[in-house]
């Protein structure tokens, strides 16, 4: 278009001009031995985006992205979605559980607050809630301290020896037994070594084994029959 006459010649803008740059080959091995400056796995992507760059060869617009760098940013936006779908994975797992866990406290609170009503059997037979129960244990432990203060020996401890030891001792019944048996079935003691009187020394002995089991019995029986009596009456 011819310039008119008389009117200034307006100078053209220049275009930046491209110059040609590549990654420093120190950075490079320090990246690959050490990771940095740039990651160990952004190593090669990087070489690969500055040597696009020199296919292109011209100084391009920011906002338009070459095809590799387009499949980077899309690569990191796919890497982004995934963390993400992961994080809303686990947070609602995590929701559940929580749900979870606070439904399981609330049951246990409600099973802990009807503990104080919970049926229990006593010492004689007779149910008692165990609030109920607490209360006597308390009022118990408080009588056997009051009458132990005051020198009462009938709740004191046995030791575990003389426990395990106790039921051995009905077996001191068994000579006396047999001497008694012994007498009313006329055992020779004096010619039993010679073989006279066997059968009356075996007889004798099987109701003196009979006897002692029966007094063994016995005494059991009546030691916690005596014992459910002396609670019954602390209490």
């Amino acid at each position: 278009m011819p310039q008119r006459r008389g009117s200034p010649i307006r100078p053209t803008k220049a275009l930046p001009v491209y110059q040609k740059r590549k990654v420093p080959t120190r950075h490079i091995l320090t990246s690959l031995l050490f990771g940095s400056p740039i990651p160990r796995r952004r190593v090669f992507i990087t070489t690969g985006l500055v040597r696009e760059q020199w296919r292109i060869g011209r100084v391009r617009v920011p906002d338009k992205l070459s095809n590799l760098e387009g499949e980077v940013v899309s690569r990191g936006i796919a890497g982004a979605e995934r963390i993400r779908d992961q994080g809303a994975a686990k947070l609602s797992q995590l929701i559940e559980q929580a749900s979870s866990t606070r439904a399981q406290g609330a049951a246990l609170q409600a099973e802990a607050d009807r503990l104080d009503d919970y049926p229990v059997t006593g010492v004689d037979g007779q149910l008692l809630t165990a609030h109920a129960a607490a209360e006597r244990m308390n009022s118990l432990v408080a009588l056997i301290a009051a009458a132990t203060n005051a020198g009462s020996l009938k709740h004191r401890r046995v030791s575990r020896v003389l426990v395990k030891l106790a039921p051995f001792a009905t077996v001191l019944d068994l000579p006396i037994l047999l001497w008694f048996v012994g007498s009313v079935f006329n055992v020779d003691w004096t010619n039993l070594a010679a073989g006279q009187g066997v059968i009356q020394f075996l007889t004798s002995l099987v109701f003196a084994i009979l006897g002692t089991a029966a007094v063994a019995m016995g005494l059991n029986y009546f030691g916690r029959d005596l014992k459910a009596i002396r609670m019954m009456m602390v209490t």
